[in-house]
């Protein structure tokens, strides 16, 4: 222990502290009548890192189904407001709120030390998918058959995917089945359309003999 009063950071039964690494602070008693120092004693004060809570998506948007958010960083979590959330205290909730809404996310890890962060849940209107069959096949066993999807509402341009692997708006050269288009906006929502394909009865043939014999 130091034994130059000029150099203590307080003076008293009681010192405010407030370290921005971890410090080992140093106390002892000075008799001033006496001219003596008593024992020395030492206290640790150990400063924990602040937590750094992140959202996954960072951006997100509410179409049909509620939208999954998950917070990382921190050991325990509570969304506010809890508007629209399925739990307001867990690392993973869905939203599915009625309005555009920004949440506040406070994370605190296993220290007590907490941080906050934000994401907001854009409401929007969802997109509308339709499959017109543009024709079946023409023959049994064929493959000549094709079909269109169209989409309105939603925001910005849609993109496709069909079960076929298609990227296109119009596909062709499809057999007679069950198929599957995903239509999605610029802001991710989707909507999923199934549709079929049919084909004629088979042709079948039966032979016939006029022979007496």
């Amino acid at each position: 222990c130091d034994t130059l009063i000029t150099n203590a950071i307080g003076q008293g039964f009681f010192v405010d502290v407030n370290p921005s690494t971890t410090t080992t602070y140093y106390v002892r008693y000075f008799n001033s009548f006496c001219g003596s120092w008593g024992d020395c004693d030492s206290i640790t004060i150990q400063v924990d890192s602040i937590p750094v809570i992140s959202i996954t998506p960072s951006v997100a948007s509410y179409c049909n189904d509620p939208v999954p958010l998950a917070a990382s960083g921190a050991s325990t979590y509570v969304w506010l407001p809890g508007t629209g959330l399925n739990t307001s205290s867990a690392a993973n909730v869905l939203a599915s709120p009625s309005t555009t809404i920004t949440y506040d996310v406070i994370g605190t890890d296993l220290n007590g030390c907490f941080d906050t962060t934000q994401i907001s849940v854009n409401n929007v209107i969802p997109l509308i998918a339709s499959v017109t069959v543009d024709s079946n096949t023409s023959c049994f066993g064929a493959s000549d058959g094709g079909a269109t999807v169209s989409a309105t509402l939603g925001s910005g341009d849609y993109s496709y995917s069909w079960s076929t692997g298609d990227t296109t708006q119009s596909i062709s050269g499809l057999a007679a089945g069950s198929y599957q288009v995903t239509v999605s906006d610029s802001v991710g929502c989707q909507d999923i359309v199934s549709f079929s394909i049919t084909q004629p009865s088979q042709i079948g043939v039966i032979f016939t003999s006029n022979d007496p014999c």
